[in-house]
């Protein structure tokens, strides 16, 4: 016997724990999905890796590919998620899930997605969880680490995301680097990054005139010398 779970539209946050729990102590492997189809901007082979990361460390013994058409034989996804040990250390993306960005039909299978959200005077804050499948942290205190970068992608945002809202992450207050159209790069220190669930915490700053501000997408880019 097996145990596949979900269809594959939310691989980075879909909560597996509990049914590879359930299917190991029941002598049965346990294979997420990811889907090769919807997931609009999420489909690099970067994101697949940080999405396979994230279901090897809940415990995963494999995963599904759903709707996944390759033209040669030697594709990368396959040839590099089928364990932990082959990821290793490339370079991946780790992001939350998208309820806007799901297939069509089948919406209604992505449960609890944490974005899109919107921040205004009535909800001017907000706890997002982001797993990290990845020893980011370890890594980065062997020399290892490359860089690890926090992107936020901000809609209805009228003015500088540095002006109009704060970031935490893990309680730690992290600057923007960068902004584009929207898009905010974030410095933030690699030790603070957690082996697993990540708290981040948007707030909108007090102001005098009423703001708001859409999260429309939130990654973390990992890579590794």
């Amino acid at each position: 016997d097996v145990l596949t779970i979900g269809v594959g539209c939310m691989p980075f946050t879909n909560p597996i724990r509990d049914l590879i729990k359930l299917g190991h102590a029941h002598d049965v492997p346990v294979y997420p999905t990811i889907a090769g189809s919807g997931r609009t901007g999420q489909q690099s082979v970067e994101h697949w890796r940080g999405a396979a990361a994230n279901m090897y460390h809940a415990g995963a013994d494999g995963m599904v590919f759903f709707n996944l058409f390759p033209k040669k034989p030697k594709h990368p996804l396959f040839m590099q998620l089928g364990s932990s040990r082959k990821l290793g250390r490339m370079n991946k993306v780790f992001a939350l899930d998208n309820q806007a960005i799901g297939d069509g039909g089948i919406n209604h299978t992505i449960i609890k997605p944490a974005i899109p959200l919107t921040l205004n005077s009535s909800k001017p804050s907000c706890q997002l969880t982001l797993p990290v499948g990845d020893d980011v942290a370890g890594v980065a205190k062997e020399g290892r680490l490359d860089s690890a970068v926090l992107r936020i992608r901000f809609k209805r945002l009228a003015g500088k995301a540095a002006d109009i809202i704060e970031v935490r992450l893990n309680g730690n207050v992290v600057k923007s680097a960068a902004e584009d159209s929207g898009l905010v790069t974030y410095t933030t220190d690699p030790s603070q990054y957690r082996h697993g669930d990540n708290a981040i915490v948007l707030r909108l700053r007090e102001t005098a005139k009423p703001i708001m501000a859409t999260v429309s997408a939130v990654e973390l880019h990992v890579k590794y010398k």
